[in-house]
């Protein structure tokens, strides 16, 4: 038995809130309607296996167009409300301050980005995932934020970056750039070789060649004559002398930088190509795993690029988990030890218990 059970009726502490009058009730029901866009958009974006980077800039933009709305557009109620109170609200019937709450929502994501993203890697990344998601072709993102052509030069230059070809073109062009014999590359090394600096002028050819020969001829006068160093040449036989060495074809930076060209040309018919493909409803991955095979430097690139979260949401349901397991009361536990009981938690979330693992 409970103490209060004790007491009599009279003595039992029986107020309860008052219920809420119509004027209260139509304040609740606006507000429930301008927080729903942003309920929906931390639904979206906090899930595990779905929530790639590719959604956080289409939602962005779908929830500040949604606080944006005036006039009769509809603002929907939660799923829940719909059955006792309709499909939703007209902005222009909201109260006032439902409506200064639409309002600070909207500036407050324009700060977020403004602060947070615009004009940083991060975003040049969001573009692009986005830009390689086949569900969001043609979507109003790709109108207000980025237009069109600035993703496709994004997702172009990081498609030649994430490609396999771009470090053995880097190790090239720094041979090229190593070697002596290359005047374009030393040039651009130390370009004020040969040169004066500030007022002074350069010396011309004919004032070097004279101070040479007055060096050398001092240096005769103290040690002698001095005697021409001759450079001594590779013997080859004369077919390597007539054909080249067999096998052997000397880099160039002509050729370099041909190669290189030439992958920037196949990523920009890989781009034109994608943009002429049907949109669909399909995951991303699927979609990729199915024609990854015409588009290889795309799919290279986007498979990078979907393994980005949306959010940090995962994440900090995986440090919980492992507060829960890692505690005082297990001093003793190896940090092998609990790097498998946090896996293997995540595992038994995603529904793989051990059994289904081969298939």
């Amino acid at each position: 038995m409970y103490h209060y059970h004790c007491h009599g009726r009279n003595k039992r502490n029986t107020d309860a809130p008052p219920e809420l009058d119509r004027n209260e009730l139509k304040e609740a029901l606006d507000f429930c309607a301008v927080l729903e866009p942003l309920k929906l958009s931390t639904k979206l974006l906090e899930g595990d296996e779905k929530s790639l980077a590719s959604l956080y800039l289409p939602v962005w933009t779908k929830a500040l167009e949604t606080l944006e709305q005036t006039g009769n557009k509809i603002l929907p109620y939660p799923r829940e409300l719909r059955e006792a109170f309709g499909p939703g609200v007209k902005c222009k019937d909201l109260c006032e301050k439902a409506v200064r709450m639409k309002l600070f929502l909207a500036n407050d994501l324009r700060k977020v980005r403004k602060r947070h993203l615009e004009g940083t890697n991060g975003e040049k990344l969001l573009v692009a995932s986005t830009f390689l998601d086949p569900r969001f072709r043609g979507h109003s993102v790709f109108k207000t934020l980025q237009p069109l052509k600035g993703a496709s030069d994004i997702v172009a230059d990081i498609a030649l970056k994430t490609c396999q070809k771009y470090p053995v073109l880097l190790e090239r062009l720094q041979k090229q750039a190593d070697d002596p014999e290359n005047t374009v590359f030393a040039r651009l090394a130390d370009p004020e070789k040969g040169r004066g600096k500030g007022k002074r002028k350069g010396r011309s050819t004919a004032a070097k060649a004279k101070s040479k020969s007055e060096a050398r001829l001092r240096k005769e006068q103290e040690s002698g004559p001095v005697r021409p160093k001759r450079k001594l040449k590779e013997q080859t036989s004369a077919d390597e002398w007539l054909f080249g060495a067999p096998g052997v074809e000397k880099d160039s930076e002509a050729k370099v930088l041909g190669d290189l060209r030439e992958v920037e040309a196949s990523i920009q018919r890989e781009i034109e190509l994608y943009q002429r493909l049907p949109a669909t409803d399909k995951g991303p991955l699927a979609w990729w795993k199915a024609n990854g095979v015409q588009l290889p430097y795309l799919a290279t690139c986007a498979l990078r690029l979907f393994g980005l979260p949306a959010s940090t949401a995962s994440l900090e349901r995986l440090f919980s988990s492992g507060g829960r397991g890692i505690t005082r009361r297990k001093p003793r536990l190896q940090p092998k030890n609990a790097a498998n009981i946090i896996y293997g938690h995540a595992n038994v979330r995603f529904g793989y218990n051990g059994v289904n693992l081969e298939e």
